[in-house]
């Protein structure tokens, strides 16, 4: 099984972040990494990250043995990333290049 998680672009003039209704939208969204792929950075099924940090806890026991990747045939860099917990802000995924 494959799943994918999906970096946010950053594009002159702002940055870009992915809504699941229209596609990559301008906004002040900091967040680096809010999809990737489990397994191998050559996948390309995306998984969506939970912004809520409740719900990242569940997330994060229901893939305790999997590797999350950003993912190449997103656009990402290739790097593992691990999840990154906030109460104050939504949720993402981060890795040294990401």
């Amino acid at each position: 099984m494959s799943t994918s998680i999906v970096c946010e672009a950053n594009a002159v003039g702002g940055t870009m972040s992915w809504d699941e209704g229209r596609g990559f939208v301008r906004g002040e969204d900091r967040r680096q990494i809010q999809t990737a792929v489990l397994g191998g950075a050559g996948l390309d099924d995306p998984l969506m990250l939970p912004l809520e940090a409740i719900e990242l806890d569940a997330f994060r026991r229901r893939h305790e043995h999997d590797t999350f990747w950003c993912g190449l045939l997103l656009g990402g860099c290739g790097l593992r990333l691990t999840t990154k917990l906030y109460t104050d802000r939504v949720c993402s995924l981060s890795s040294p290049a990401c």
